[in-house]
């Protein structure tokens, strides 16, 4: 499934700052919660490839895709690209990027992208796009 990204808004229906409970009545797909630090709770949506990450207020404030999922960012489908290209879209896009050799996290477009083997190839196929508010980026940062 096609997921569009409206930079630091949402991706497709979902809108960051919604309710967890909003979220999943729209996804509609079965899911299973998980805990994946003590100040971050998320819903696994099955084989859709699409995690859901919730603040402590269990309101969205990101979103994760991995295949079979397609996040789509100006019609470019993400997952579709290797890192080289991953990093170049980043930096194309100005603002502030962070690399710290997993994959760039661009303030601007409201992604991070990784892949498991971008330390050692940059020509690795990314694996994972996060799509997040833009409060995420300065958190990150500080950390």
């Amino acid at each position: 499934m096609n997921w569009n990204i409206r930079p630091n808004v949402g991706v497709g229906n979902l809108e960051f700052g919604m309710p967890r409970v909003l979220v999943r009545r729209i996804l509609g797909a079965p899911f299973r919660p998980f805990i994946k630090a003590e100040t971050e709770e998320g819903d696994s949506y099955g084989g859709s490839g699409v995690m859901t990450y919730f603040d402590l207020d269990q309101r969205l404030d990101s979103i994760e895709f991995g295949r079979p999922a397609h996040p789509m960012l100006n019609g470019i489908d993400l997952l579709a690209l290797d890192m080289s290209e991953a990093r170049a879209l980043c930096q194309k896009s100005g603002g502030t990027v962070l690399d710290d050799g997993g994959g760039p996290i661009s303030q601007i477009l409201g992604i991070g992208i990784w892949s498991s083997g971008a330390h050692d190839d940059p020509y690795d196929r990314v694996d994972a796009v996060l799509v997040f508010k833009p409060e995420y980026f300065e958190q990150y940062r500080a950390n």
